[in-house]
């Protein structure tokens, strides 16, 4: 399937994230709090944030990423204003401070 051909959401039935029924009662929700299906699915773990981004992957023929384990080189972090970090919560590991999480690795183990 590619972009174009189908919808995210028939993708999402064909892989069995989700079931057809659980499209039609998240419909109007999604509607009644003025979100996107797609979005409202993730925002209520109907959908793993990780399987929608492999849908997603799937539907526009993009090979997914994992930068669980990517390092940027210090030299790059150190670009990065400190408010800009703190808005987006990214940190690089050497520079976690209290509050930030890091990434959750895809396969729910801690890295």
């Amino acid at each position: 399937m590619s972009a174009g051909s189908g919808s995210i959401i028939d993708l999402l039935v064909k892989r069995q994230a989700v079931t057809n029924a659980d499209i039609e009662a998240a419909k109007a929700e999604a509607k009644n709090a003025g979100k996107k299906l797609e979005r409202f699915l993730v925002d209520n773990e109907i959908v793993s944030e990780l399987e929608m981004t492999l849908t997603f992957s799937e539907y526009l023929n993009i090979p997914p990423i994992n930068l669980t384990r990517y390092s940027p080189p210090e030299h790059l972090m150190d670009l990065i204003p400190k408010e800009l970090m703190a808005r987006h919560r990214i940190a690089h590991q050497d520079h976690v401070q209290p509050g930030y999480r890091r990434a959750p690795h895809p396969a729910g183990r801690a890295i």
